[in-house]
């Protein structure tokens, strides 16, 4: 089935209930209207999300994603390019059906599963061993092998809109880092970038575990959540997952249990072994080394910092413009987490930039 385009279609979050029936009379004309049952899911401070039913269909259930923080202003998203990142990969099998994109949102089917964020809190019953590393690996590599037609994969920009977000949007805000502050790190992190050789692809931008839906019984493996996808380097991707087993900044809702810091580089380095060989197989590429695995690893490393640094300046950027919306979406005040991801930057960035040159 086609997916439709209703590009007149905006969803009202202040009373989305009557939009969200519009909608589902093009793409389940046969719900009927006073059956149609919709849960609010919150969705985070950017979108909001709905769980969508009709009474007489139990087993057929959507989810209408709806942007509320950037309907106005794109400081780190592009909506255009993220309806057309979901019906790519649709297409290609590798995120859900989705039947609708609109101006300010998309419909898809509902994932069975739950955020891999569910299975992260703290509990020494839960065994690492359980975790789909391998499944979140694959997933990777096939959303990295993506091509979407009319894109340009041969410079990637991702540095150059960190820059711009500093310059025009991050505020004077004595409280949090200060933009001279941070344009010495960024130029520093650039001119280190410069060292590597690599791929440029489509990133998800924001691959925390909340947004990895996870069938334990199938093994289904999905990424949700697409409002800041990206033409950029893989390196990016990995390094953000990899956080939740470095445990360097401190969200009790997101933070794996206890691991063994000796085996966080076991794991690393077969979910990178993992997802190369998967990358390989996609693009025909190279047979995977040792050596090209090592190196992989630490351009991952390196870019830990690129994702320290590109939170601290997006969720300035963004707390200037809505305070409210992100003050109800973080485990602790705004100003606290922007300073948290700026010491997880500081504690590591000696020892990183050490393992470059090893």
């Amino acid at each position: 089935m086609d997916v439709f385009h209703l590009n007149d279609l905006a969803i009202d979050l202040v009373s989305p209930d009557n939009d969200i029936k519009k909608l589902m009379q093009t793409v389940k004309p046969d719900w009927e209207q006073d059956k149609i049952q919709i849960k609010n899911l919150s969705g985070g401070y950017s979108c909001g999300t709905y769980k969508v039913r009709s009474e007489n269909e139990d087993n057929d259930v959507l989810i209408v994603r709806v942007r509320k923080l950037f309907s106005d202003h794109n400081i780190i998203t592009n909506p255009d390019f993220e309806n057309k990142v979901v019906e790519a990969l649709s297409k290609a099998n590798i995120f859900a059906k989705v039947y609708a994109v609109f101006k300010n949102g998309y419909c898809y089917q509902f994932l069975d599963g739950k955020p891999l964020l569910n299975l992260t809190v703290p509990d020494e019953n839960v065994a690492i061993e359980d975790y789909p590393f391998k499944e979140i690996a694959i997933a990777m590599a096939r959303i990295h092998s993506e091509k979407l037609v009319g894109e340009d994969f041969t410079e990637e920009t991702s540095f150059e809109k960190i820059k711009n977000v500093l310059k025009n949007d991050y505020p004077n805000n004595p409280d949090i880092p200060q933009v001279s502050e941070l344009e010495i790190e960024l130029e520093q992190l650039c001119e280190v970038n410069k060292k590597f050789q690599q791929n440029i692809v489509l990133c998800h931008g924001d691959t925390h575990a909340g947004n990895i839906i996870w069938d334990k019984e199938t093994g289904a493996t999905t990424f949700v959540d697409w409002e800041v996808a990206h033409i950029g380097y893989p390196a990016y991707d990995i390094a953000y997952f990899f956080d939740i087993l470095d445990s360097k900044v401190i969200i009790p809702s997101v933070q794996m249990p206890t691991v063994d810091p000796g085996a966080v580089l076991g794991i690393k380095m077969q979910f990178i072994r993992d997802y190369l060989e998967k990358w390989s197989e996609l693009q025909q590429d190279v047979i995977i080394t040792d050596e090209i695995v090592e190196n992989f690893h630490k351009e991952i490393e390196f870019f830990r910092l690129i994702v320290y640094i590109n939170v601290v300046v997006m969720l300035g950027a963004i707390t200037a413009k809505a305070a409210e919306n992100v003050s109800e979406d973080l485990p602790t005040t705004p100003n606290e987490f922007i300073l948290s991801y700026f010491k997880a930057y500081q504690d590591s960035k000696e020892e990183i930039l050490a393992l470059l040159d090893s």
